[in-house]
């Protein structure tokens, strides 16, 4: 029976206030390590890369900030970035998982970088709402103009909501076709059907 152990876990979440505004920070360091030559499927999938199959021994460390306005503002700033540190095949590597820089305003989020998707639906959808995107890749590096949230569509009560992305992305990894590119455009509706029910 394969033993693993879960070298460091340790999770530091620090709020920071000052007159009418609201800076969030947060850190995070993971660890893991086994005694095969692979850590098991369950531990490394839909990790957004950051734990791979092949590795020996694996360090996640996360920084994320979030600038929080009064209410009385429309702008918020966020960044954040990951490194790993790992094992692969007798030879130890370091590698930025994502790093991004984000101006939010009102419903708008425009991203400059590689910043991990939102789970969405609970976790339930096998696609996480789009099937460019995996949990088990790293981001795609690139610009992306977004809604934060359903937006509601004028004259409909609130009763039809959208949302929307759209945005130009660089395919880093090593592949056949070189200087790949990825473009991605989704708009998607929603349907209150009722108080209880909606329909996407």
């Amino acid at each position: 029976m394969k033993k693993y152990l879960s070298l460091l876990s340790a999770f530091l979440l620090v709020h920071f206030a000052r007159a009418q505004q609201k800076n969030e920070y947060q850190i995070s360091l993971n660890g893991f390590a086994g005694s095969e030559k692979e850590i098991p499927f369950w531990m490394q999938s839909n990790q957004n890369g950051t734990v791979r199959n092949l590795d020996h021994a694996s360090i996640i460390g996360q920084w994320r900030y979030r600038q929080n306005q009064d209410s009385t503002s429309s702008w918020n700033l966020l960044a954040g970035a990951t490194l790993l540190g790992f094992t692969e095949s007798e030879r130890n590597k370091i590698e930025i998982n994502s790093a991004y820089l984000s101006l939010q305003y009102r419903g708008l989020l425009l991203t400059l970088g590689s910043r991990q998707t939102t789970v969405e639906y609970g976790g339930l959808s096998s696609s996480n709402g789009n099937i460019i995107w995996s949990g088990n890749a790293r981001p795609v590096p690139g610009i992306w103009l977004e809604t934060s949230h359903y937006l509601p569509v004028p004259f409909t009560r609130n009763k039809l909501q959208f949302t929307a992305r759209f945005g130009n992305g660089i395919l880093t990894d090593d592949r056949w076709v070189e200087d790949a590119q990825l473009h991605h455009k989704s708009l998607f509706f929603k349907w209150a059907i009722n108080p209880t029910n909606e329909l996407i």
